[in-house]
């Protein structure tokens, strides 16, 4: 439990990073002209680079959430008083077939029954049809993180206001566009029909993810919600085996 007591301390210091960075106004509103249109368009210009911080600090959260499975089934052994071995590790499959084959390699070894069948229900293969578990998310993450690079981040807008005046009156417009920076916020009258047009954006920006399951999802909401559910919700079910 207390490598996800840790992600948590990395979610708290990412949650800083992140107000750091919003905080600095990292990108402007700029108006367009739409050339087969001639209508006026506020986009959002990215202007500060996500700091390399962030992705770090995601990296350490996912890393945790993940290893806290693997030190779950570590501790199930010692509490079954069996030694546990280098082949031991939280399974986590898409098929039934799948987790009787990481059986077969002694994935679990010397775990009571009990517990074998917490781990089995807890399998991405149990879940609803059209649900991802959360523990595969957490698992693709980790994997990206681990092998690959760090993880892909994109600042989005979280919500947007503009407010065009012109001859043809005043029009306000409300905008949710999460998941792409460059989405426009924004789209006035054509200027041939309103020669002068005045525009004023209030916008709330967020980091999102880039890639993967999470896709377009702000990374501190998606974390804190990945880690309610393995610690809270799957790992709070062995309690009992430790008593």
């Amino acid at each position: 439990m207390e490598k996800v007591v840790w992600a948590a301390e990395n979610l708290n210091a990412l949650k800083v990073e992140l107000r750091r960075y919003l905080d600095n106004k990292p990108a402007e509103v700029v108006a367009e002209t739409e050339p087969d249109t001639n209508r006026l368009i506020h986009r959002i210009r990215p202007r500060i680079p996500i700091p390399v911080s962030i992705p770090l600090r995601i990296g350490d959260c996912v890393q945790n959430l993940r290893s806290s499975l693997d030190y779950l089934v570590w501790e199930l052994v010692l509490a079954a008083n069996k030694v546990p071995t280098d082949k031991h590790q939280f399974p986590i499959c898409s098929s039934a077939d799948a987790f009787e084959s990481e059986l077969r390699r002694h994935r679990l070894d010397g775990i009571s029954p009990e517990a074998l069948a917490e781990i089995k229900r807890l399998q991405p293969y149990k879940a609803s049809q059209g649900k991802v578990s959360p523990i595969v998310i957490v698992n693709d993450l980790a994997n990206v993180n681990k092998h690959r690079r760090m993880l892909l981040t994109l600042l989005s807008v979280l919500a947007a206001e503009t407010e065009f005046t012109s001859a043809l009156g005043k029009q306000v417009q409300s905008f949710f566009p999460l998941g792409d920076s460059k989405t426009h916020i924004g789209i006035g009258p054509p200027m041939h029909i309103a020669k002068k047009v005045h525009m004023q954006s209030n916008v709330a920006y967020a980091v999102i993810f880039d890639e993967g399951i999470v896709k377009g999802h702000e990374v501190s909401q998606c974390l804190g919600v990945l880690i309610d559910i393995i610690g809270n919700g799957a790992i709070a079910k062995f309690e009992k085996f430790f008593q």
